[in-house]
């Protein structure tokens, strides 16, 4: 289900979109409102996003220290997918912030799966936040590039 604020955006203003998931991330760069006219400007790589558990944890449980100083074993509280969405949200949300920082641009949309949009809401400042005026709890970003552009146009036209 993709939701959706209203829009903010001056005929002057220039957009950001961001495309992720666990694994990959994309920036494109428009003028107002022309999504036709999109450029990637950035490309990110998340490797860890895209392991399988079995590739990353051994096969024994870790060893903790227990409440009581006992040594338990057990497995991380945080699972793969988890940590790996939170481990980029953050990288991502730097990006948001320094082009902020730099006005590189006057508002955000987001396409992500929820689990990746969930962590992007709770690492994001609140000035950054104020800058999202849409989002779109989708997976699009293995998608190629132009079928991706292809999929925010017609998402941002409403079609």
């Amino acid at each position: 289900m993709a939701s959706s604020t209203t829009s903010k955006q001056t005929a002057s203003s220039v957009s950001w979109i961001l495309v992720a998931d666990r694994a990959r991330g994309f920036l494109f760069r428009c003028d107002g409102n022309k999504y036709d006219e999109m450029k990637l400007v950035k490309s990110l790589d998340h490797p860890e996003g895209a392991a399988k558990p079995q590739e990353v944890n051994s096969d024994r449980q870790g060893r903790f220290m227990g409440d009581d100083g006992a040594h338990v074993s057990g497995d991380p509280e945080t699972d793969l997918r988890h940590k790996t969405a939170e481990d980029f949200a953050m990288i991502l949300t730097d990006l948001l912030e320094k082009g902020r920082q730099q006005n590189e641009y006057q508002q955000i949309i987001v396409f992500a799966p929820p689990l990746l949009l969930g962590e992007l809401r709770k690492k994001q400042s609140r000035l950054v936040a104020d800058l999202i005026t849409r989002e779109f709890d989708i997976e699009i970003a293995n998608l190629p590039q132009h079928q991706m552009q292809q999929h925010i146009i017609k998402s941002l036209s409403g079609s």
